[in-house]
């Protein structure tokens, strides 16, 4: 849509726009070269269905349009990361949407109202900790999920310069790009909430340069990361306070599409976690899961579920790589599945007492007894490995460092 030059005869000019599940980039230009006239400054959009929307052109993105409103019964995908408004004006209607707009341009005096529905707000360019530590979001409201656009830099070259990030009450927050440390484990995200289960979403690799660390706030008791590429962490706590044991549930979840992701996690490595009682391991056919709690100070058993992750990998490729803890706690392996692929458990501490490991097939079915597994030494004597007797299962469990079969059989296994 273009108006010519003084159409509009109005310094200050609302368009109103009717979109009918529309997916386009919208551009309305007032041609303004002989005097003030022809400024748009608001827009006003009739919804009809599902829409996803651009704005487009010079005067849409322009710092003049500062009023944005959605009326009808549709809803909208607002792409507004390039406008240039200095406060904004925006109300949207009763629909489920979601509105893009640049995180740096944000602050108090914005009056961004995102309506009934459930909602998401998306933020483009922030890029690095001071973007994301100067973020303001006390002008908008009516939104349950946040997310972020671009790749994430924790660090700027300084160790120890941390992204601290408060989401209110939310319990979602997601990652479209990258999200790096200047060097592993110098510099973490800190995500403070209220809520008491948080979930966060990457779709970009995670540590794929260096990797941060994760830390979420007291209350906190359910932490679920959903991946759709690799996962890299330094270590993931509660936050970095003393005693601050609220965590008590880890899932790491693999929902790529292609099902092939890498997590690559460090426990506890100079926080706590003492609280942490499950961690879940929820991947695909190609999932591979490396977990080091060597450092972890767990203050009580915990359960390591692990369901049909790494199945395709047999042969070549663990499942899971896990590093025990080294204090007396019982870390009991549950698996879930249909299937287990190559696992691998070092420090696995085989006994009778209350804190020796146990794996636990009471889950898994087809391995009842003593009778459905084969407990042989392997690595020159130094290791432990244990096989279907059947075709229960296709991988080989193997316990490092352990060299007592008949201990293992003994002692090892949970079958009810």
């Amino acid at each position: 849509m273009n108006y010519q030059d003084d159409a509009l005869d109005d310094a200050d000019y609302t368009q109103a726009v009717a979109l009918d599940n529309a997916n386009a980039q919208l551009a309305v230009e007032a041609n303004n070269t002989s005097g003030p006239d022809d400024t748009i400054t608001g827009l006003e959009l009739d919804l009809t269905g599902d829409n996803k929307v651009v704005l487009a052109g010079t005067d849409l993105n322009a710092a003049a349009l500062t009023t944005v409103t959605t009326t009808g019964s549709g809803s909208i995908d607002l792409d507004m990361t390039s406008n240039a408004a200095a406060n904004h004006d925006i109300t949207l209607g009763d629909g489920d949407d979601t509105l893009r707009i640049d995180g740096t341009n944000l602050d108090a005096q914005d009056a961004i109202d995102l309506g009934a529905g459930e909602n998401a707000l998306l933020l483009g360019s922030i890029a690095d900790e001071s973007n994301l530590n100067a973020l303001t979001l006390d002008g908008v409201s009516n939104y349950q999920a946040l997310g972020f656009t671009d790749d994430l830099a924790i660090g700027g070259g300084s160790a120890g310069t941390d992204a601290n990030l408060d989401i209110g009450s939310l319990d979602e927050l997601t990652f479209e790009g990258a999200v790096d440390a200047n060097a592993s484990g110098s510099a973490g995200l800190n995500v403070t909430t209220a809520a008491s289960e948080l979930t966060i979403n990457t779709e970009g690799a995670v540590g794929g340069t260096a990797a941060p660390n994760l830390s979420v706030s007291e209350g906190v008791s359910s932490l679920v990361l959903n991946a759709e590429d690799a996962v890299t962490l330094d270590d993931v706590s509660n936050e970095a306070t003393p005693d601050n044991d609220t965590l008590e549930s880890l899932t790491l979840n693999d929902v790529s599409e292609d099902g092939d992701v890498a997590y690559d996690v460090d426990l506890g490595v100079g926080e706590d976690v003492a609280g942490l009682s499950t961690i879940v391991l929820d991947g695909q056919a190609e999932t591979n899961y490396t977990i080091n709690a060597a450092a972890a100070n767990f203050g009580s058993e915990v359960t390591i579920q692990l369901n049909d992750a790494g199945i395709d990998g047999v042969g070549s490729t663990d499942a899971l790589d896990y590093s025990n803890a080294t204090n007396t706690v019982r870390e009991t392996f549950q698996f879930t599945g249909e299937n287990i692929g190559d696992v691998t458990i070092g420090s696995f501490d085989v006994g009778e007492s209350g804190g020796a490991d146990r794996l636990d097939f009471s889950q898994f079915e087809g391995v009842d007894s003593l009778q459905d597994v084969a407990v042989t030494l392997s690595g020159g004597g130094s290791n432990v490995e244990i096989t279907a007797t059947a075709d229960q299962f296709d991988g080989t469990i193997e316990l490092t460092g352990v060299d007592n079969v008949t201990a293992v059989e003994d002692n090892a296994f949970d079958f009810a």
